[in-house]
Order: structure tokens, then C-alpha cells, then sequence
């Protein structure tokens, strides 16, 4: 049987490749944490760190509305992200709407009452359709 092992178990030592995307991802999201810190508390949910190459910081924003707020801010990040030790020359905005939720929980299977049961298989008697009274079976068999 396959047993169960946390993702970086299984990539380390699949390739440096695929070693190093996880590295960088891994780096990003400390980056991300450390960035959105240091912004406004009402902006920070509404932004993500998106990339960091060649000094130039990628935001990614949730909604017009949102990146049009990092816009404006972008020209003083470098300057107020320098004292922490996050060295950038710019900062890029980009929109990326969140993940979509995943789908809502199902709900769960309602159960037939014992006297709801006994009235289907009694009704699936009397029925001359095989294919409608094994579906009536089947439908008190829930209870």
C-alpha cells in the first residue's frame, strides 16, 4: 500500500529541477509574509507576492480596485521595504483574482423513517414494473 508522506518528502531527490521550484516557492512565501507585513492592515489580505527576479518585486492584487491602491503605493515600497533587508528597485502590480472556493460539502443522506421503509417495500409488492419496485427497494433500504 501507498503510504501517506508530506509533499517535500516526495521531492526530495526527484531532480534538481523540481527541488529547486520548491525552494523557490517555499522562498516566496516567506517573502510574502514578511512584505505583507509591512503594509497597511487593510490592504494586506487583498495582495500577494506573485514573484522576486532581477530585484523587481511582483504584486499580485485581488481586484482592480486593490492593485489601483498598490499602484499608487509602489513607487515608496522599495524605500520602505529597504530597512528590513527586502532590496528592490521596483515594484509590479498585477491582477489575479483569489482561488475559487472549493466546492461546499455535500450534504448528508437523509434516512428514511422504519415506517417509511415498510410502506416503499410494501407498495414495491404490489408494482408489476421490476425496474420501478427494485428503485422503490432500493429507496427504502436508506432507512
Amino acid at each position: 500500500m501507498n503510504s501517506l508522506k508530506p509533499l517535500y518528502k516526495r521531492i526530495q531527490g526527484s531532480g534538481p529541477r523540481v527541488e529547486a521550484l520548491f525552494t523557490s516557492g517555499r522562498r516566496l512565501r516567506r517573502l510574502d509574509a514578511r512584505v505583507r507585513a509591512l503594509m497597511d492592515p487593510a490592504l494586506a489580505p487583498h495582495c500577494r507576492v506573485a514573484n522576486l527576479r532581477d530585484q523587481v518585486l511582483v504584486l499580485q492584487a485581488d481586484s482592480p480596485a486593490w492593485a489601483s491602491r498598490l499602484r499608487f503605493l509602489a513607487p515608496a515600497l522599495p524605500g520602505i521595504l529597504a530597512p528590513h533587508g527586502i532590496g528592490v528597485k521596483r515594484v509590479e502590480v498585477r491582477i489575479a483574482p483569489p482561488a475559487a472556493d472549493p466546492a461546499p460539502p455535500r450534504r448528508p443522506r437523509r434516512r428514511l423513517s422504519q415506517a417509511a421503509a415498510a410502506h416503499l417495500e410494501r407498495a414495491a409488492e404490489g408494482i408489476r414494473d421490476p425496474a420501478l419496485a427494485a428503485a422503490l427497494r432500493r429507496l427504502a433500504r436508506r432507512s
